[in-house]
């Protein structure tokens, strides 16, 4: 004997679920459409040039994609204030839409950039300065978490632990020297990090954690996000490239190698490839795996919350919270900030005004960058326990487990 009440919730989560995959399939038919546009780039004396489809991409067209992109997030965000939560999914991969087109702009925008070198003589600083620098940053991050620790959580020593782990990364090139590239002290950092990351979230909000992945939505949504800002970020550090540098050892046919890279702080087995009839060049090392794993990891949680928020119909201040520190350090993490800024700052100024963001951020020995690397983690993972904690009571995280209603919560 059916329940009339239960036959119709399942009717409408599988009508939502039908809409929600044909809106993931159109999606991703629009990401292989644009992957299988034929791509030809040139460097030239006047810039790069990338032909798409036999059109002459420039950087103003990143811009307005990035424009667009940002416009169509921004707007979208406020629609789940005036739709019916059952509707409010659509909202949600409207912002999808619009983080993953702001996103493919700010690629395109550092690809189309005009190949500019700096010499030694472009720094605006001494580079003896870096090492103080560093070490001062690093002592005092150590200090502040310490002192923060044993006032605020005293119980808690693993918030300390991970704020003496993100100092001792920044001092790391005062403390082994400029010149240590294998020292041990670097690869326990880069793997202890995310280690005491993760035990902090298992800690604290596992379960609230588990209980936002079993929305399907929520946990799709987040997946995206973190595989869209991954993508972005490897782009934007130079990791990814489809307009690969010529010169006279530049391979002309397909190479796959491997090869020790620095970063981050010590070296590290890389794997890099070049196809040329793409044209696409890349390299992904151990170190930068982890690092762009443990940032979209956490950006990607946090983006399912945001989702969990929206489709249960829940406006709480945890919502823009979250939401304003997403956006934040998704812009600032991995330093990618400092090369789009770069070559902003190019197109409207010159090379010669761009000299000293390129060695802020771009220099591997300067601990602006490493400073953002760790701020974003740090933020990233608190932003992610308030959220998480603040909805342990909220009916956002209840998930009931009869089957037609765990149906409808887990569309």
């Amino acid at each position: 004997m059916s329940i009339p009440g239960n036959d119709d919730k399942a009717s409408t989560a599988g009508l939502r679920s039908r809409r929600t995959t044909q809106i993931i399939v159109w999606l991703g038919a629009v990401l292989v459409a644009l992957c299988a546009t034929p791509l030809a780039a040139a460097h030239g004396a006047s810039g790069t040039h990338v032909y798409a489809g036999g059109v002459h991409l420039e950087q103003w067209h990143a811009l307005v994609l990035i424009g667009l992109g940002l416009g169509m997030a921004a707007v979208s965000a406020y629609l789940p204030r005036v739709l019916k939560p059952a509707y409010s999914h659509y909202a949600l991969w409207s912002v999808f839409a619009g983080l993953v087109l702001a996103a493919v702009g700010g690629v395109l925008f550092t690809q189309l950039a005009t190949a500019t070198e700096y010499t030694a003589s472009s720094i605006p600083f001494p580079r003896t300065w870096y090492e103080p620098i560093a070490l001062l940053l690093g002592s005092v991050v150590m200090t502040g978490s310490l002192l923060l620790g044993r006032l605020q959580w005293p119980i808690r020593p693993e918030y300390s632990i991970l704020g003496i782990e993100l100092g001792l990364w920044i001092a790391y090139p005062a403390l082994v020297g400029m010149g240590e590239y294998t020292n041990p002290l670097g690869y326990v950092l880069v793997l202890s990090v995310p280690v005491t990351v993760g035990y902090i979230l298992w800690q604290d909000c596992a379960g609230a954690i588990r209980s936002v992945l079993q929305d399907r939505t929520a946990r799709r949504f987040g997946g995206g996000v973190a595989l869209t800002a991954g993508l972005f970020f490897m782009f934007a550090a130079g990791f990814f490239s489809f307009v690969p540098e010529e010169g006279l050892n530049a391979p002309q046919t397909a190479t796959v190698t491997t090869l020790p890279t620095l970063f981050p702080l010590v070296t590290w087995p890389t794997l890099e490839w070049f196809f040329p009839t793409i044209p696409f060049v890349g390299m992904l090392s151990v170190g930068v795996l982890i690092i762009v794993g443990t940032l979209g990891g956490l950006i990607g949680l946090n983006a399912a919350i945001i989702a969990r928020l929206w489709t249960s119909g829940e406006q709480t201040e945890v919502t823009e919270s979250t939401v304003g520190t997403a956006a934040f350090i998704g812009a600032n993490a991995c330093s990618c900030c400092g090369p789009i800024i770069g070559q902003f700052v190019i197109l409207v100024a010159g090379s010669s005004a761009a000299a000293p963001i390129y060695w802020l951020f771009v220099d591997l020995a300067s601990p602006a960058g490493t400073l953002f690397l760790v701020t974003s983690i740090a933020l990233l993972t608190g932003s992610l326990l308030h959220a998480a904690t603040s909805l342990i009571d909220s009916p956002a995280c209840e998930i009931n487990e009869s089957p037609s209603a765990s149906s409808v919560q887990a569309d």
